[in-house]
């Protein structure tokens, strides 16, 4: 009863393909990436013959994460897909008190939200393991869903007060997330850039490179969610923040009395260098750490992310870290490279041609 995850090319976005093996396999799919991301999954799906998703997770409302879950609903509508339920935080569940049951089908009109609108177009079970409220911690303890007495996902994030810090500036974020009916999304041109490493390599200077950690609102509101299923063990971070995913990694090891093992990490916000400390790394034992980003628009994965991990399995000893990258592109291939993987101790996977990525565990 093993568990197979997938990151499939995205761009700059999240796509992740979750299937929970057994006797009643279950199918996951965290984010879809841009749009074409979403017709290629669409495409996956026929060709599998996939006719329901037992979970949807749209982590936060960020253009390269929601996108192609709009593209995805769209190319194969309720006949043809069924989703079981859906985990996403719109604006209803933002405000600390909720609405009157009248108002709960009026905000995807009222906001101009294209996936809320799907939502109640397709009559899919919004945050039922949440009795319908937001997809969030409210105090210490952590939600858990049951798929079977082996199998269960575990709630990271966000906190209620995080999702409240949302509220005053949501309908800007979904116009930058492009989920307004009639409106582009709002990409600044300095962004659209393909990055690559330049000058003299310096790893210990990256590895102990001051750590500024990211404090976008969108971000700090992402679903992380910890997949456990027989033996395999999962962690999805979303485009979490580093403190406050560190503090909530703390909080569950100390719930379970002992420290947090998982076999693979989602690195939050594609390798971004302010959403991955040391703190963070510290606070769970893991070995495989999967990066999803083609390096377009925004230059990711960043070096001092990638210095992080390698210098922490070096300082702890033990099995080398294998860090497995959606893309072959000009800001993982230089990490590719024999003599730097040799030198350093670490591994790397990377995709054959444009597919993506593919961890079993279990």
């Amino acid at each position: 009863m093993g568990m197979q995850i997938e990151a499939l090319q995205a761009d700059e976005g999240d796509a992740l393909l979750i299937t929970l093996e057994g006797d009643v396999p279950r199918t996951i799919l965290i984010d879809g990436g841009l749009a074409r991301t979403g017709e290629a999954i669409a495409q996956i799906f026929r060709d599998r013959g996939v006719v329901k998703l037992d979970l949807l997770i749209v982590t936060h409302i960020d253009r390269d994460h929601i996108e192609g879950i709009l593209k995805l609903l769209d190319e194969l509508p309720a006949s043809m897909l069924t989703v079981d339920q859906i985990w996403f935080n719109g604006y209803r569940h933002l405000r600390a008190t909720p609405p009157n049951p009248g108002e709960l089908g009026e905000h995807g009109a009222l906001m101009g939200n294209r996936l809320e609108s799907s939502i109640y177009a397709r009559s899919i079970p919004w945050n039922k393991a949440f009795s319908h409220g937001p997809a969030a911690r409210n105090g210490k303890t952590f939600p858990v869903m049951w798929f079977s007495d082996t199998s269960r996902i575990t709630l990271i994030g966000p906190t209620t007060l995080q999702l409240e810090a949302l509220a005053p500036s949501w309908e800007k974020e979904c116009e930058k997330a492009g989920i307004v009916p009639g409106q582009p999304p709002a990409i600044s041109d300095s962004t659209l850039v393909q990055h690559s490493s330049s000058g003299e390599f310096d790893f210990d200077a990256l590895a102990s490179a001051e750590f500024k950690n990211d404090h976008a609102l969108a971000n700090l509101s992402s679903i992380v969610v910890l997949i456990e299923h027989g033996a395999a063990v999962a962690l999805f971070g979303g485009d979490a923040c580093a403190r406050s995913l560190t503090s909530a990694l703390e909080e569950l090891a100390a719930e379970r009395g002992a420290p947090l093992h998982v076999d693979l990490f989602k690195v939050p916000h594609h390798g971004s260098a302010s959403n991955l400390s040391m703190e963070l790394l510290t606070s769970l034992q893991c070995t495989n750490y999967v990066i999803s980003s083609s390096g377009a628009r925004f230059g990711h994965p960043d070096d001092e992310t990638l210095a992080r991990i390698v210098a922490h399995h070096r300082a702890l000893g033990g099995p080398l870290p294998t860090i497995w990258f959606n893309y072959l592109s000009a800001r993982t291939r230089p990490w590719c490279d024999q003599d730097r993987k040799s030198s350093l101790g670490y591994e790397v996977v990377v995709p054959e041609g444009t597919g993506s990525v593919t961890a079993r565990l279990g």
